[in-house]
């Protein structure tokens, strides 16, 4: 599996996992509350 995972702050379907998405279309994208959240993972 070469799938990216990508960890990002705001909840689904937030501009954010949107820009993700967008980018990388076979990523998996993870929901943080926080950067900080986000950025641990």
């Amino acid at each position: 599996m070469n799938d990216k995972i990508i960890a990002y702050q705001g909840v689904e379907g937030a501009y954010s996992n949107l820009a993700c998405k967008n980018s990388f279309p076979n990523s998996i994208t993870i929901a943080c509350e926080t950067f900080e959240d986000a950025m641990k993972l």
